[in-house]
C-alpha cells in the first residue's frame, strides 16, 4: 500500500487551544482601541456624541487631521513653536538618544561579558541592584548637576542623560555576547585586529538584530516622553510635550474628543514610518554562522 501523500494527523492539546485563545484576545485588546481611536478621530463633534463606538453616520471628517496639524503648537515665551520645529526636536532627541543609549549599553555589556576584569562583575552587580532597588528623589539633584555642568536646556545635555547602561537591556546584551563563541574574536586577533576593531567589525554585526530591536523600543519610549524634555529642556519643545499641551488646550477648535484623538494619531505616524523602514532588520533572525576552516 502506497502511503505517500498521506498527511500525518496532528493532535492539538486543550492547553494549546487555551493559549492560542488567550493570545488572540490579548491581540484584540491591543488592536481594537487603536481601531476605535482611528475611527473616532474621523467623526464630527455631533456624530461622536450620538455614536461613540460605531462608524461615522454623516461623513468621514478627514479635515480633522488638517485642523489638528494647524493647531498643533506650543508657546515658548512670546514665540510660537509649530509642529515642524517640534518634529525636528523630537527626531534629534529620539533618534540620537536611542542610539547613544543602546550603543553605550552594548559596549558596557560586551566589556563586562567578554573580558576577565573584576570590574565587569561589579558592573553586572550594579545593574541588577539598580533594577531591584527603586530610585526616587533624584530629579532635583539631576537638574542641579546638569546646570552646574552647563548641560541644562540644550541638546548635548539631554543626549548625555541617555548614555546610561542600567536596565534590562544590559542583561539582554550580556547574555547575547556570552552565547557568541570566542573563536570569532580569536580569529580576528590572529588576523591582526585589535579589541575595538574586533568589536566593531566582527561582534557588533552579529548582534545587529538585537541592537536595532532595542533601539526601536528605546526610540518609541523617547518619542513619547515629555517628562524629561519638560524638566531638562523646557525651551526646546518636542512633539510629545506639544501633544501634552494640545490635549489640555481650551481652544474650541480642538477641544473635542475626535480632535484630540486626531492629534494623538499624528504623533504615531513617524513611529510607524520608522518601523516600516527598518522592519526587515528588526525582524531578522538571531542565528550565527559557523567558522570557516
Amino acid at each position: 500500500m502506497n502511503h505517500r501523500g498521506h498527511l500525518k494527523q496532528r493532535h492539538v492539546s486543550f492547553g494549546s487551544i487555551v493559549i492560542i485563545a488567550i493570545l488572540i484576545l490579548y491581540m484584540l485588546s491591543l488592536l481594537l482601541p487603536l481601531f476605535w481611536a482611528l475611527v473616532s478621530s474621523l467623526k464630527t463633534r455631533l456624530d461622536y456624541a450620538e455614536n461613540v463606538f460605531g462608524f461615522p453616520h454623516s461623513k468621514w471628517a478627514w479635515d480633522n487631521y488638517a485642523t489638528a496639524f494647524n493647531h498643533f503648537t506650543s508657546k515658548n515665551g512670546v514665540r510660537t513653536v509649530y509642529i515642524e520645529e517640534m518634529l525636528l526636536n523630537s527626531l534629534i532627541y529620539a533618534v540620537g538618544g536611542s542610539f547613544l543609549s543602546t550603543f553605550v549599553t552594548c559596549v558596557m555589556a560586551y566589556v563586562s561579558s567578554r573580558f576577565k576584569f573584576k570590574i565587569g562583575k561589579v558592573i553586572y552587580a550594579i545593574v541588577v541592584i539598580a533594577m531591584i532597588l527603586p530610585v526616587v528623589g533624584s530629579l532635583p539633584s539631576g537638574i542641579q548637576i546638569t546646570k552646574a555642568l552647563h548641560l541644562y536646556d540644550n541638546y548635548a545635555g539631554l543626549l548625555i542623560l541617555q548614555c546610561s547602561f542600567l536596565g534590562i537591556y544590559f542583561l539582554v546584551f550580556y547574555e547575547t555576547f556570552k552565547s557568541i563563541p570566542k573563536d570569532y574574536s580569536d580569529a580576528a586577533y590572529v588576523d591582526g585586529a585589535g579589541n575595538l576593531m574586533t568589536f566593531l567589525r566582527v561582534i557588533l554585526p552579529m548582534v545587529r538584530s538585537t541592537f536595532f530591536t532595542i533601539m526601536l523600543i528605546k526610540f518609541v519610549g523617547l518619542w513619547n516622553d515629555y517628562n524629561i524634555t519638560l524638566e531638562y529642556m523646557p525651551s526646546i519643545k518636542t512633539l510629545a510635550f506639544g501633544l501634552y499641551e494640545y490635549t489640555r488646550s481650551q481652544d474650541a477648535a480642538i477641544s473635542t474628543t475626535p480632535m484630540r484623538l486626531a492629534g494623538s494619531n499624528l504623533l504615531a505616524v513617524p513611529v510607524i514610518l520608522f518601523y516600516l523602514a527598518f522592519h526587515k532588520r528588526l525582524m531578522g533572525n538571531f542565528t550565527q554562522g559557523g567558522l570557516k576552516g
